[in-house]
């Protein structure tokens, strides 16, 4: 099956800002706009401001796990009792090529018609001519490719792994050309590094990937701590302080009335970020995902952002990501907010 898509597809950039929702006049949702899927918690690279590089990861994030055809099966039923979505991600912790099945995956849930468009986020070491096939015909709207270092030197430090920066960048040139060899538009493909201040750095990324993919993204710094907390590194915490989003702080967190991710466990948390499931909201194998998206757990977490104590969550107390969301809610009032979840 060849993915058929005009000349004109949508560029990421442009697909998040086409017909947004009126997030503050239309929350509570009757659904998740934007759903993640773990393939999988396992990577082949150890990261090192990631989580896998630690030595007691497996022992924290609960165990090592790769979602199953049966389990994601289960997800799938699941996720036809509610509104269509948005935005389907076969992304969180891990290496989501790690999974045998991940094409499969999303050719299901494209069959299925559960979502407006499909994303995959990979570090691009695993992208072998096998997979450019099965994901070019799986219906994958978007192929996101992590990039960690603007050279070698930097990217084999941050990664700690003896796969080269050029071997990523030849696997998404080979996937670019087997794209175009058999007239498929879809998946478009990104490469991504997160921007942290070094002009020279940015420069040398962009020089090195422009052209190779469909779009050269750099994205703006964030933590899962405040940096005035300390976490980052003294350079890292300054650039992430003076940039536009730290400085037009958020008080209140959009994600959380619109997206939910399920672990490879089956188990469901608020965030990408929850790799050690600390604001678990369900179980999808004791309860439903309708029941877990209406449920008191959620609401309670929402009700702690609306009333501007996200302090009291341990994942959400000293994150930075809310301030880079697109939506701003900060306005919306717990009367209002009780109400209309009462009239429905």
């Amino acid at each position: 099956m060849t993915t058929e898509c005009s000349s004109k597809a949508l560029r990421y950039k442009d697909r998040i800002n086409l017909k947004r929702l009126d997030l503050i006049e239309s929350i509570p949702l009757p659904g998740p706009l934007s759903v993640h899927i773990e393939p999988t918690n396992i990577c082949n690279f150890k990261c090192k401001f990631c989580p896998e590089s630690f030595d007691n990861y497996k022992e924290k994030s609960g165990g090592l796990f790769s979602l199953s055809m049966e389990n994601f099966n289960h997800i799938l039923k699941e996720l036809k009792t509610l509104p269509k979505l948005k935005q389907l991600n076969f992304f969180m912790m891990g290496e989501p090529l790690v999974n045998k099945n991940i094409s499969e995956f999303i050719k299901l849930s494209k069959e299925n018609n559960l979502s407006e468009w499909y994303m995959v986020s990979t570090n691009g070491s695993l992208l072998t001519q096998e997979k450019y096939k099965s994901l070019c015909e799986s219906g994958l709207d978007f192929l996101r490719v992590s990039i960690f270092g603007s050279n070698e030197e930097i990217h084999g430090n941050i990664t700690q792994s003896k796969i080269k920066l050029q071997r990523v960048k030849d696997n998404l040139a080979n996937f670019q050309k087997y794209k175009k060899d058999n007239g498929h538009i879809l998946p478009q493909t990104m490469a991504k590094m997160i921007e942290t201040g070094d002009k020279d750095a940015s420069k040398e990324f962009i020089d090195l990937f422009d052209g190779v993919a469909d779009e050269t993204l750099l994205e703006p710094l964030t933590n899962w701590n405040d940096p005035e907390e300390g976490n980052l590194s003294q350079k890292d915490s300054k650039y992430l302080l003076s940039t536009d989003h730290y400085k037009n702080k958020k008080q209140t967190c959009s994600y959380v009335f619109y997206s939910i991710v399920i672990h490879s466990d089956l188990k469901v948390s608020i965030c990408c970020v929850d790799w050690e499931k600390k604001t678990l909201i369900g179980d999808l194998k004791k309860e439903s995902l309708l029941e877990i998206w209406n449920g008191k757990k959620l609401r309670d977490i929402q009700l702690l952002h609306i009333q501007k104590q996200r302090k009291k969550i341990e994942i959400c107390k000293n994150c930075t990501y809310l301030h880079t969301a697109k939506d701003n809610v900060d306005n919306l009032t717990e009367e209002k907010f009780m109400e209309r979840v009462s009239s429905r």
